[in-house]
């Protein structure tokens, strides 16, 4: 919908876009050209890297990841960006065997889907990043939380708490990290001049 509707704008239009409803890279780096596009949410590619930093940093040392991503285009987006995020950190791996795509998309996952999350729990690595939408992403953080032989130190999980009521236990959620696109802070924003609380009143 954001792409069709930045679409809808003419070529060098000086009219302000503000693309508040989708974060897949190719809005920006694609639709956006020649437009005067503002972004509200950050790039797909961008999700995953803060809660990676994070964790490496509580870890205190080097971690492996495991990444399960379903079949869509902005997941596809936030794979990339996590595995170039990857490369180029140091003491940050994939585990082996452990980057699989899925065929479920906000459905239920199929039995080739399953063996596939099999594989990626039995690599056992220290971070298991699920990026999926609500409808497929409830069920594989509960199949990573339901193994009884392994335990990762943290699951990342994208649209995680989206849907709450998808979860058949909402115990389910308890230590997933959501990466999220707010900050809470006393601090005024350095270009606006608002704290958290101004700008929830303004709107």
């Amino acid at each position: 919908l954001t792409k069709k509707t930045v679409d809808a704008v003419p070529s060098g239009s000086e009219i302000a876009i503000l693309a508040w409803g989708g974060a897949s890279d190719s809005i920006f780096s694609t639709n956006c050209q020649n437009r005067s596009c503002f972004g509200g949410f950050s790039v797909a590619s961008k999700y995953i890297s803060p809660s990676l930093t994070k964790v490496k940093e509580a870890a205190g040392g080097t971690i492996s990841v495991g990444l399960i991503t379903n079949n869509n285009g902005f997941s596809a987006s936030v794979r990339t960006g996590a595995n170039d995020f990857i490369s180029a950190s140091e003491g940050i791996t994939v585990a082996s065997e452990a980057d699989v795509v899925l065929s479920a998309y906000k459905t239920e996952l199929t039995d080739e889907d399953i063996g596939k999350i099999a594989l990626v729990i039995a690599a056992a690595p220290d971070v298991i990043v699920v990026i999926g939408h609500a409808g497929d992403v409830e069920d594989v953080v509960t199949r990573v939380q339901g193994s009884e032989d392994y335990t990762p130190k943290a699951i990342i999980a994208v649209n995680g708490f989206s849907t709450p009521s998808n979860y058949d236990d909402m115990e389910a959620m308890e230590g997933i990290i959501m990466p999220d696109q707010w900050d809470e802070s006393s601090t005024a924003d350095s270009i606006v001049g608002w704290t958290s609380a101004a700008f929830r009143e303004a709107l």
